[in-house]
């Protein structure tokens, strides 16, 4: 059962702290995800420095053609 006349101040009131404190950590959240992207793209891979491939069926490193 809901309340007959629902006081629309009181529950701005009563939300607004809950709320702001979400907005911070959505905030948060994505700014923690941008850094953890630029640290991702930096941290990659230079195309001279490929993982040695190794053969599955003796577990001996493979030659690669480039390098």
């Amino acid at each position: 059962m809901s309340a007959p006349e629902p006081d629309l101040e009181t529950a701005k009131r009563r939300h607004k702290g809950p709320l702001v404190g979400i907005g911070i950590a959505v905030g948060f959240a994505i700014v923690l995800l941008g850094a953890l992207a630029l640290w991702v793209s930096y941290q990659g891979n230079e195309p001279g420095n490929e993982a040695p491939q190794i053969d599955g069926r003796t577990g001996a490193e493979e030659q690669s053609d480039e390098g």
